[in-house]
């Protein structure tokens, strides 16, 4: 019976048969090379696939994500640095945006589909504290633009308690179900279909708000809205000393807000799927 011979192999074994060493090739993004270990430096070189990432993998490092948003947060207010905070606020609310966006588009419904009433209701749930938590966004982003650095501050730990609920609840009572419910290939299919919907989403959450309704029917003028630069992308150059009146002034508005340092909570979902 003849033996089939990949390209890639073939040319390796016309390499070999040359006299060269041909290391092992990866045949696509989802393998590397395993080199040897050290106490046997001579051992050939294996090829090893990387296992597909499922939907909770993907979920958990999109909250992990936040969450390093929100620890550096808590670190600038606490050193009362307000050009950190300036560029926090917009990283903070392009990445609650882009996370809600993917939850309401493909995790909400996945519950709804796969259980029933219990699901329709965790998946109201959901979309509720999401909106809530993109409105103090559109908060946060109004005081970074009128340079309210204390009510920012404070917005902030509003929205840090909030998605520490927000998490806990996904990551207690609907990962670990799903994980359990689906299959492999499900999970997998799952994690894609979320990572696009964050690649694709709009910058403009639809949440109700008169303000954003507003900004997206202005669009990229909307910046006056949604404070630059997260949707125009220009970042105007202040001046703190002008803006508050000198060093003294500006200060003691640091010193006010370092002591509205964030908060982590941990509240639980009330619904389950």
């Amino acid at each position: 019976m003849a033996t089939q011979v990949t390209q890639p192999a073939a040319a390796a074994a016309a390499a070999a048969g040359a006299g060269a060493a041909v290391p092992p090739q990866p045949s696509s993004p989802r393998h590397y090379v395993l080199p040897p270990p050290a106490d046997a430096p001579q051992a050939p070189e294996q090829l090893v696939s990387v296992p597909e990432t499922g939907l909770v993998d993907v979920m958990l490092c999109s909250h992990r994500q936040a969450l390093t948003l929100f620890n550096q947060a808590v670190k600038t207010v606490a050193q009362g640095n307000t050009h950190a905070m300036e560029l926090l606020a917009g990283c903070l609310a392009v990445d609650i945006r882009l996370h809600a966006q993917a939850m309401a588009d493909v995790l909400c419904p996945l519950l709804e589909r796969r259980y029933g009433p219990g699901g329709a209701a965790a998946a109201a749930t959901l979309r509720a504290q999401l909106e809530g938590i993109e409105r103090d966004a559109l908060e946060m982003l109004t005081f970074r633009r009128e340079r309210d650095w204390l009510a920012l501050a404070q917005r902030v730990d509003i929205m840090h308690k909030d998605y520490a609920a927000h998490m806990h609840g996904v990551e207690v009572k609907v990962l670990p179900r799903l994980a359990a419910d689906l299959t492999p290939e499900e999970l997998v299919s799952s994690a894609l279909l979320f990572q696009q919907h964050k690649q694709t989403a709009s910058l403009v959450p639809q949440t109700g708000s008169e303000a954003f309704a507003a900004a997206a029917r202005a669009g990229p003028e909307a910046a006056t809205v949604l404070g630059a630069p997260l949707v125009a992308g220009s970042c105007q150059v202040h001046t703190h000393a002008h803006a508050h009146g000198g060093p003294e002034q500006r200060q003691q508005q640091q010193q006010q807000v370092a002591k509205a340092a964030p908060r982590p909570a941990d509240v639980p979902m009330e619904q389950e799927p």
